[in-house]
Parts: C-alpha cells; structure tokens; sequence
C-alpha cells in the first residue's frame, strides 16, 4: 500500500472506533451503566483516544507498528464493549434484538486480542516500530500464538452458551470453573493462555521497555522515558483504584482509572510527535514533587489532629481546635515545604533546568558591580556557552549615538 492509502486507512478506522465507542456510550447510558461499573469512562477514551494517537502516529510515520497496534488494539476493546452492552441491552429489555447471543459470545474473547495488542506487543515495538533486537522474534511469535490459542479456545467454549446472557455477561463466565464443560484440555489451554498472557506476556513487555531504554540514547531516550513514566503512574493508579484494601469510592475510583487509561496515549503521541519531547524531566519533577508535598503535608494534618485531639481530649471543642490547627500548619507549611521539595527534587530529577538557574542566577550577581563593556560581553559568552552550548553565538552591541 502507498504512504497514502495507509494514511486514509487508519484516519477510517479511528473515526469507525469512536462511531462504535459513542454507540457503546449510548447502549451503556440504556443499561444504568451496569456492565461498565465505575470504569465506564476509561473504556469510553480507550476507544476514541488511543485510536486518534494511533491515526496521527500512522500520518507521520506510516510504516511505525506502534500507531497500528494502537489503532488495532483500540478497536478490539471497543468491539469487546459495544459487543457486551448490546448483548446485555437486548437480553434486559426483551426486546428481540438480533444477533444478541452473537454479540454475547463475541465479547468473551474478542478482548484478547486488544490485551495482546496494547500491553504486550506495543511496548515491545516501542518507539520505532522495530523490536529491540532479533532475539525477540521468538517472544512475539509466542505471544501471538497463545493470544490465538487461547482466543480460540475462549470462543469454543462460549460458543455453547451464547444463549445464555446472564451468564456470559452478568456472571463473567470462567470456562475453568465451568463443571458442564466436556472440553477438560481445552479448558485447561484457556486458563493456561491466560496466565501466560497476564504473568509472563506483560511483565516481558517491561522487560523490553526497560532493556532498550538501557541501550538508547539521545531522543529515542527521552522517548521511553515519557512512555516508561506514563505507563508507572498508571500501574500505580489502577492498583489504587481496584485493590480492596483501599475501598476507594466510585467516584474517585472512577476518574484515576481513567487517568491511567489516558496517560499512556498522551504520552505515546507526546514521544513519537516529539511534541514537548524535552519537558520529561519538567514533568518528572514536577509531579514528584507535588506528590512529595502532598503526602507530607497529610502526615503533618494528620499528626498535628491526632495529637492534639489526645492532647485535649477532656475539652468539648477538641476536635474542632485540633482541625482548625491542623489547617493552619498546614496551609503555614505548604510554601516553605513546595520551596524545599522542589529545590531537592530539581537537583536529582531536572538538573539541566537546576544547574541552569544557578548559572544564571551566578551570572546576574556577577553583572551587579561589573562596569567593563569588554569584560560583561565575555561573561556572557562563556556564560551562554556553558549553559546551551550553542554551535554558534554572537553579541551585537548598539554603538552610542555621536
């Protein structure tokens, strides 16, 4: 196909994933949102977000296999939704919608692929499209194989019960757990396909993530350090959101799954565009050490509660003193705190930026008491040399008037 039509195909199919994702949207509005829960708007951008990268990853390098895999990726998760809610809306209202037990069963191994797609394979292709060397050929063959297997092995055993809704949606059908499954091997080859895909395909994608960060310089770095830094930040919110002994609200629940659904996306479009590429460390910085006084900062609201609430314990007002208090040491602390954080932060995580400022910050102590023309365009050469290490740099100087 020509750079052309690769282009036009993929602006199809990112437009056809938010058709699909904004038909889901409705379905899953019909059905009080019962199938989605609290994650329904991170399915919701999957399916119009990751497909918008990927058509505009494929418009500036079309042969890169990120944007495909994105664009690939994208769409089975979409079809997974609108598959499920369409299933389930035409099994609750009764209303003789066809191809429903179709849909039912298509939603219980299409996703598969999408899985496969975007946590395994697009990390591995990450950032140019190549693998990070040929000894990952045998990797990638072997994850598209179980992906296939297990998929298909899914489908099998679902396909018995496509009639059955309930089942296949509302009671997430395990065909390991399933006693009327006949197929026992076949059964065993899904559960297997699972755990190889979950445990070993994933954590091998960061393994390859990590390993070509390792043997990178230069942009392709800075790349995978944006892509590396999204994909931490949304582990961690995705383990906050739905491990049970946080027993986080829906809301709260509900909008750091969906920061950990766009923040990979922002990024790859950020690395491969190289759109801000060189902000990284800004950006590393910058969110440790709002997230270094943000938690340091409820230590000591808390602390100071506890201990004057124990302190005062006798009086009848003492969780009121002990709250307003906390509120003023607190908001007393913030600006000294931000100050320190930022400035210890800076000198490990933005250095360029740190050793920046204080070359600057030399420069114009130093341009106080000069008074030699000759000798402040000679500090600022060196100065600007040793900061940006220009290739080329001139002073012009306006002569004074006669």
């Amino acid at each position: 196909m020509t750079t052309t039509s690769l282009v036009r195909t993929a602006v199809a199919l990112a437009i056809l994933s938010s058709l699909l994702t904004v038909a889901a949207l409705i379905l899953m509005a019909a059905n009080d949102f019962a199938i989605g829960g609290t994650f329904w708007p991170a399915s919701t951008l999957v399916g119009i977000v990751y497909p918008i990268v990927g058509a505009r990853v494929v418009a500036r390098e079309p042969r890169n296999r990120v944007g495909w895999l994105l664009l690939i990726g994208a769409g089975c998760w979409t079809i997974n939704n609108l598959a499920e809610e369409y299933a389930w809306f035409a099994y609750t209202s009764a209303s003789g919608l066809p191809a429903a037990p179709i849909a039912a069963w298509l939603s219980q191994w299409v996703w598969l692929f999408g899985t496969a797609a975007l946590l395994i394979l697009m990390p591995i292709y990450f950032p140019d499209g190549h693998l990070p060397s040929r000894r990952w050929i045998p990797m990638v063959i072997a994850i598209g194989g179980v992906t296939l297997v297990t998929a298909a092995g899914q489908a099998a055993l679902t396909w018995a019960y496509r009639d059955d809704v309930a089942l296949l949606i509302h009671s997430n059908y395990d065909p390991t757990e399933d006693p009327r499954v006949t197929g026992t091997v076949v059964a065993a080859i899904v559960g297997a396909g699972d755990v190889l895909i979950f445990l070993v395909g994933i954590p091998s994608a960061a393994v390859a993530v990590v390993a070509r960060w390792r043997s990178s310089v230069g942009i392709p770095r800075l790349q995978i350090r944006w892509f590396a830094s999204a994909m931490a930040v949304a582990a961690l919110f995705i383990v906050a959101s739905v491990t049970p002994f946080v027993a986080m609200p829906d809301a709260p629940a509900a909008i750091l799954s969906l920061l950990a659904m766009t923040l990979p996306a922002i990024a790859i479009g950020i690395a491969i565009l190289r759109y801000h590429l060189y902000d990284i460390d800004r950006v590393v910085s910058r969110t440790l050490a709002y997230a270094l006084v943000t938690g340091t900062l409820v230590a000591i609201y808390f602390g100071v509660n506890l201990g004057l609430t124990t302190l005062f314990s006798s009086a009848a007002s003492s969780n009121s003193i002990a709250v307003a208090a906390s509120t003023l040491v607190v908001a007393a602390a913030f600006t000294p705190l931000r100050r320190r954080v930022r400035h210890l932060v800076d000198r490990r995580f933005d250095r360029a930026r740190y050793d920046g400022e204080r070359t600057a910050a030399a420069f114009s102590d130093r341009m106080r008491d000069a008074m030699d023309l000759p000798g402040v365009a000679a500090d600022l050469d060196s100065t600007v040399r040793a900061a940006m290490a220009p290739t080329r740099l001139g002073l012009w100087l306006r002569e004074r008037p006669a």
